[in-house]
């Protein structure tokens, strides 16, 4: 199995909000600064976009039961007995804000080390090391996984595939998985071999009973079929969006 940090996400250390107070502070003013010298697009990423990412690294996004289904399929297949649903979506919030899915091209101001390293200037001491430790998880080697292999969920949202390919880049990180997953069959022995293909849709479906309280019809957000119903949690067209919205 790949490294995994062994700290649980939790609520922000006062030290934590205030560094991601000042982050956002400065992200306006440097936009300030950059209309005034006409800066050009470019110029205006590589400054601001640090900033960015350090206030949304210093959140603590609410994690969702895919990502507890996730987090139990990577402990296992050996990863540590602490690794929760909100480490695991921590480890999923790094990866899009960071967008490592395109580490390999130039993009301006995405930079995970400068980050990490402004974020430790000012944030708690234990964030700092729990933030170190998830780049490190995300930094293994992992496989190409291709969008075209999600047809081995014939009922996931159409909406939900770019939040389910992010955890499939964790999860194999965690797991040391660096085989291809290309195609449908592939991903499907993949997920099957983790007990994840009925797990995954009865965590994103309800039935459309009396039992679905709270559950919102699908509609052409979903394929659940059945009389049954999306629930509301995975209605967003951004999962990680909706759980911190319902934090809010």
């Amino acid at each position: 199995a790949g490294a995994c940090p062994c700290g649980a996400a939790g609520e922000r250390a006062p030290e934590d909000e205030a560094a991601a107070a000042a982050a956002e502070r400065a992200a306006s003013e440097v936009l300030s600064a950059c209309d005034g010298l006409s800066s050009s697009n470019e110029m205006r990423q590589a400054a601001y976009t640090p900033l960015l990412c350090v206030r949304a690294l210093l959140e603590t996004p609410p994690h969702l039961g895919m990502h507890s289904l996730f987090a139990a399929a990577a402990r296992a297949r050996g990863a540590p007995t602490e690794l929760g649903g909100g480490e695991f979506c921590a480890l999923v919030h790094m990866w899009e804000t960071l967008k490592m899915a395109n580490s390999h091209k130039r993009t301006p101001g995405y930079l995970p080390d400068f980050i990490l390293a402004l974020a430790a200037t000012r944030c708690a001491e234990g964030t700092a090391g729990a933030l170190r430790a998830r780049l490190h998880t995300l930094s293994i080697d992992g496989p190409v996984i291709s969008g075209e292999a999600l047809d081995a969920l014939p009922t996931l949202p159409q909406h939900l595939r770019g939040s389910l390919l992010s955890c499939l880049h964790v999860l194999c990180r965690i797991d040391g998985h660096v085989a291809p997953l290309t195609d449908s069959p592939a991903l499907a022995s993949f997920l099957e071999d983790r007990s994840l293909v009925g797990a995954l849709d009865a965590e994103w479906y309800a039935d459309g009973g009396a039992g679905a309280a709270g559950a919102v019809a699908a509609g052409s957000k979903g394929r659940g079929g059945n009389g049954r119903v999306l629930r509301e949690a995975y209605l967003s067209s951004s999962a990680s969006a909706k759980a911190r919205k319902a934090k809010r």
